[in-house]
């Protein structure tokens, strides 16, 4: 019976497997060889080991031992076939799905990691970009308090820890103690280590970390999703999932900022394992260690309008503020699934919007100047501060392109959030031109220094200018 190209007897001392995914117990040549071709790995090995004359091995490459010349005990599951020896396999080619990593004939570049190899591809003939991933950044210190990398993502092998990080949206991988897995937007914080020298429990060819060390990989993220991008939250604004896909072109803050942040505010703690009726929130969203990012969405979802966090735990609302205020301290304990982000404490709950949509008075904390009157609390609102929810304020153009002449060396202005005040920039090195100077050169203070311009004989000295620009004086 024909069953694969057979490649030879191996010897297989356990310590790494020459083959290192184990697949079935007791099978054959046949039935490994599907194994294995299913899973995308392009070698296949049958082994009498023990109890078992014919375990199953896959992986992407044989023969680190050695060879063999034991490979012809029969297998249990078919004694008309040999299933190797002990401590020896006898090697088979799968020809995998040329439509998957493994059936592809590449090497990854040098400091990246082969991604599993039953990763499908767009088409038959995989390309390095859709098989090679991580790369290897170095060895870091973790602590544990906070950790290097916060996100705990289990434990598992080197490519699955990468891909696992890459789907939550994160851009670093970090591996420790052989297979656990660490994600996180940054590294680092704690300096380099030099102990990552810890075989990976899945794959011991590879080393995966040491003794409070991580071997960090980046992800390779797109920048079309929040985690591959530079996008910063306005203050207030909560950061969404990492992993939020962002329109075609590209992140922008309205695809990756989500719930603002109202304030710590007070409520009934659990009491005996349970808790009392009456909290300020009384809708349980989840025992599930929850962050802020995670909870909000999940109100939403829900149809509430509001979100909180205490000690790790989701709550639910259509009002809050009933126990009144609380200090920010007391909702500072870390978020035990991602140490980044603060979540509430035992008898205080952090208040974000989950609401899309705000008005006035969703923001308690909000104190109208004396002699301005808060508006009505169903008034919509953008920046939701005291020029668009107090009655009687100045206009204001926030953010709004500004149109006035320009003063020395200044650049277009933008309108100032409280003032409708129109600021310029100051261009440090651009070319000027003032009434006292031609061809010029603009300084970081705002003056045009330079080339004197000739004065027209019998003229007087020119007389001084000054000119706000934000909070500097430009005098010329």
């Amino acid at each position: 019976c024909c069953v694969g190209p057979y490649l030879g007897c191996f010897l297989d001392t356990g310590a790494p497997h020459d083959l290192p995914l184990s697949v079935e117990g007791s099978t054959t040549p046949v039935r490994c060889i599907a194994l294995c071709q299913a899973k995308g790995y392009p070698y296949a090995g049958v082994q009498a080991g023990g109890d078992w004359k014919g375990l199953c091995y896959c992986g992407t490459a044989y023969g680190r031992h050695g060879a063999a010349d034991s490979c012809d005990i029969p297998c249990d599951a078919d004694p008309s076939q040999s299933c190797g020896g002990g401590n020896a396999n006898a090697v088979y080619r799968t020809t995998p799905d040329p439509s998957t990593c493994g059936g592809s004939s590449f090497n990854c570049p040098v400091g990246y990691t082969r991604k599993a190899v039953g990763t499908r591809c767009a088409a038959p003939g995989c390309s390095i970009v859709e098989c090679c991933d991580g790369l290897y950044l170095g060895c870091y210190k973790d602590t544990g308090v906070p950790r290097d990398l916060p996100y705990v993502a289990g434990c598992t092998s080197l490519a699955s820890c990468i891909s696992r990080c890459q789907a939550q949206g994160f851009r670093y991988a970090g591996l420790q103690h052989g297979d656990e897995c660490f994600c996180g937007s940054t590294f680092g914080r704690y300096g380099p280590a030099e102990n990552c020298d810890t075989p990976c429990g899945y794959e011991a060819s590879q080393t995966c970390g040491g003794d409070h060390a991580n071997s960090v990989y980046g992800t390779n993220l797109s920048s079309l999703i929040c985690g591959g991008s530079n996008i910063i939250c306005p203050a207030g604004h909560l950061p969404k999932a990492l992993n939020t896909v962002c329109s075609v072109s590209g992140c922008t803050q309205g695809d990756c900022c989500d719930g603002r942040y109202l304030g710590c505010f007070r409520d009934l703690g659990m009491q005996h394992g349970v808790f009392p009726s009456g909290r300020d929130f009384a809708y349980f969203e989840t025992w599930a260690d929850s962050t802020p990012a995670q909870c909000v969405p999940l109100c939403r979802a829900r149809g509430f309008r509001y979100a909180a966090v205490s000690s790790d735990l989701c709550f639910c609302g259509a009002a809050y503020g009933k126990f009144g205020e609380a200090e920010e301290s007391e909702c500072g304990t870390p978020c035990r699934k991602d140490e980044s982000q603060s979540c509430g404490g035992q008898a205080a709950n952090a208040v974000y919007l989950a609401s899309l949509s705000a008005v006035c008075g969703d923001f308690r904390r909000l104190v109208c100047p004396s002699g301005h009157p808060t508006m009505n609390n169903d008034t919509s609102c953008s920046a939701c501060d005291t020029t668009e929810c107090c009655s009687g304020m100045p206009d204001r153009c926030a953010g709004v392109r500004c149109d006035d002449p320009l003063p020395t060396c200044g650049l277009p202005g933008t309108c100032a959030a409280e003032t409708g005040v129109c600021l310029y920039p100051i261009a440090l090195g651009r070319s000027c031109e003032d009434s006292v100077t031609v061809n010029g050169t603009c300084t970081a203070g705002g003056e045009c220094v330079g080339v004197p311009r000739p004065r027209s004989p019998g003229s007087s000295p020119p007389g001084l200018s000054v000119v706000a620009i934000g909070a500097v004086v430009v005098v010329s």
